[in-house]
Protein backbone atom coordinates (compact mmCIF):
# COMPACT_ATOMS: atom_id res chain seq x y z
CA UNK A 1 0.00 0.00 0.00
CA UNK A 2 2.91 2.35 -0.62
CA UNK A 3 1.98 5.73 -2.04
CA UNK A 4 3.88 8.84 -3.07
CA UNK A 5 2.36 12.07 -1.83
CA UNK A 6 2.28 15.43 -3.54
CA UNK A 7 3.36 17.08 -0.28
CA UNK A 8 5.33 16.00 2.77
CA UNK A 9 2.71 15.81 5.55
CA UNK A 10 4.02 15.83 9.09
CA UNK A 11 0.92 14.02 10.34
CA UNK A 12 -2.14 12.20 9.07
CA UNK A 13 -4.08 15.43 9.64
CA UNK A 14 -1.93 17.12 7.01
CA UNK A 15 -2.25 13.99 4.85
CA UNK A 16 -6.03 14.36 4.92
CA UNK A 17 -5.61 17.84 3.44
CA UNK A 18 -3.19 16.76 0.70
CA UNK A 19 -3.90 15.11 -2.61
CA UNK A 20 -1.79 11.98 -3.26
CA UNK A 21 0.45 12.32 -6.30
CA UNK A 22 -1.13 15.68 -7.16
CA UNK A 23 -4.30 13.97 -8.43
CA UNK A 24 -7.42 16.01 -8.92
CA UNK A 25 -10.31 14.93 -6.72
CA UNK A 26 -13.68 13.71 -7.94
CA UNK A 27 -15.52 14.03 -4.67
CA UNK A 28 -18.81 12.50 -3.77
CA UNK A 29 -17.94 9.14 -2.22
CA UNK A 30 -18.03 9.20 1.57
CA UNK A 31 -16.82 6.72 4.20
CA UNK A 32 -18.11 3.25 3.33
CA UNK A 33 -19.29 4.20 -0.17
CA UNK A 34 -18.19 2.04 -3.07
CA UNK A 35 -15.31 3.29 -5.23
CA UNK A 36 -13.11 2.26 -8.13
CA UNK A 37 -10.23 4.75 -7.95
CA UNK A 38 -8.42 6.62 -5.17
CA UNK A 39 -9.66 9.98 -6.43
CA UNK A 40 -13.34 9.00 -6.39
CA UNK A 41 -13.42 9.16 -2.59
CA UNK A 42 -13.80 12.49 -0.80
CA UNK A 43 -10.58 14.23 0.21
CA UNK A 44 -9.20 12.50 3.28
CA UNK A 45 -10.43 9.07 2.18
CA UNK A 46 -8.76 6.36 0.13
CA UNK A 47 -10.28 3.55 -1.95
CA UNK A 48 -9.45 0.24 -0.20
CA UNK A 49 -10.36 -3.43 -0.56
CA UNK A 50 -13.80 -4.29 0.87
CA UNK A 51 -12.41 -6.36 3.75
CA UNK A 52 -11.01 -3.18 5.31
CA UNK A 53 -14.40 -1.43 5.60
CA UNK A 54 -17.18 -3.00 7.69
CA UNK A 55 -20.34 -3.42 5.65
CA UNK A 56 -18.67 -2.77 2.30
CA UNK A 57 -20.49 -4.74 -0.37
CA UNK A 58 -18.73 -3.26 -3.38
CA UNK A 59 -15.48 -4.07 -5.21
CA UNK A 60 -13.79 -1.45 -2.96
CA UNK A 61 -14.92 1.21 -0.48
CA UNK A 62 -13.74 4.58 0.85
CA UNK A 63 -11.94 4.64 4.20
CA UNK A 64 -10.20 7.56 5.94
CA UNK A 65 -6.53 8.27 6.43
CA UNK A 66 -5.69 8.45 10.12
CA UNK A 67 -3.01 9.49 12.57
CA UNK A 68 -1.46 6.41 14.19
CA UNK A 69 -0.72 8.43 17.35
CA UNK A 70 -4.41 9.24 18.00
CA UNK A 71 -6.57 7.05 20.21
CA UNK A 72 -9.36 5.35 18.21
CA UNK A 73 -9.38 7.67 15.15
CA UNK A 74 -11.35 5.32 12.85
CA UNK A 75 -15.12 5.51 12.30
CA UNK A 76 -15.87 1.90 11.35
CA UNK A 77 -16.62 -0.92 13.77
CA UNK A 78 -13.51 -3.07 14.29
CA UNK A 79 -11.39 -0.65 12.26
CA UNK A 80 -7.93 0.29 13.48
CA UNK A 81 -5.47 2.90 12.29
CA UNK A 82 -2.91 0.82 10.40
CA UNK A 83 0.43 2.32 9.36
CA UNK A 84 0.35 3.43 5.70
CA UNK A 85 3.72 1.78 5.06
CA UNK A 86 2.87 -1.40 6.97
CA UNK A 87 5.98 -3.09 8.37
CA UNK A 88 8.34 -1.01 6.18
CA UNK A 89 10.20 1.96 7.61
CA UNK A 90 8.29 5.07 6.46
CA UNK A 91 10.07 8.08 5.01
CA UNK A 92 10.79 10.91 7.43
CA UNK A 93 7.63 12.89 8.13
CA UNK A 94 5.29 9.96 7.36
CA UNK A 95 5.75 8.05 10.61
CA UNK A 96 2.22 8.71 11.89
CA UNK A 97 0.26 8.42 8.61
CA UNK A 98 -2.13 5.50 8.53
CA UNK A 99 -5.27 4.18 6.89
CA UNK A 100 -8.37 2.96 8.73
CA UNK A 101 -9.02 -0.71 8.12
CA UNK A 102 -9.98 -4.02 9.67
CA UNK A 103 -6.76 -5.92 10.41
Amino acid sequence: MHREWGTQPKSALRARQSSPSGQSWISGSHFGDGCLYANTCDLGLFCVVPEMVPGCEDIACCSPYCDTTELDPCPGEDQECMPWYGEAVPPEGYEDVGICGVP
